[in-house]
């Protein structure tokens, strides 16, 4: 059974006390999950007026916005205390191939199959930018120094810190 709600939409009453949205027929779309989520709920005289839609699209378009659009801001330090060299893998495939190859200590008489697998060599205190965050690694492209330009994957412990 419906009964009306506070904006003259109505709520699926079904007798327990829980009012979430439902779609009805005739094409009205109540609430996307539940009664909290009111900014989302629209009647059909919503939709046919675009009131509905004028939310949806400025809610995309602010999500859109905050969704971690790099900017010079977002630098990051590579290197950390102690390092000479800050290595940029090609991709996570390569950073692996490399991991293995260095336990295996290929880099002692064939250092050319570790390095092949680089796409640059930073210098501690370059600056990057993050272009995919990870829990172990990051994509970075590193933006100044010698080696602007470049862009791979760097380990969590190769950025140092915030700019």
């Amino acid at each position: 059974m419906e009964k009306p709600d506070d904006d003259g939409g109505a709520v699926e009453d079904r007798g327990d006390g829980d009012e979430r949205g439902q779609i009805l027929g005739h094409g009205r779309l109540l609430t996307v999950a539940s009664r909290p989520l009111k900014a989302l709920a629209f009647d059909h005289a919503q939709i046919a007026r675009g009131d509905g839609m004028r939310r949806l699209v400025l809610a995309a378009a602010l999500i859109a916005a905050w969704a971690g659009v790099a900017r010079a801001d977002d630098a990051v330090v590579l290197g950390r205390p102690g390092l000479s060299n800050v290595f940029v893998w090609r991709d996570t495939d390569a950073y692996a191939e490399a991991m293995k190859l260095l336990k295996a200590r290929v880099q002692e008489k064939h250092p050319e199959l570790v390095m092949s697998l680089l796409s640059c060599i930073a210098k501690p205190g370059d600056h990057a930018v993050i272009l995919d965050a990870g829990m172990f690694s990051h994509t970075v492209r590193v933006v100044d120094g010698a080696q602007a330009g470049c862009r791979g994957l760097v380990t969590v412990e190769d950025i140092d810190k915030l700019r």
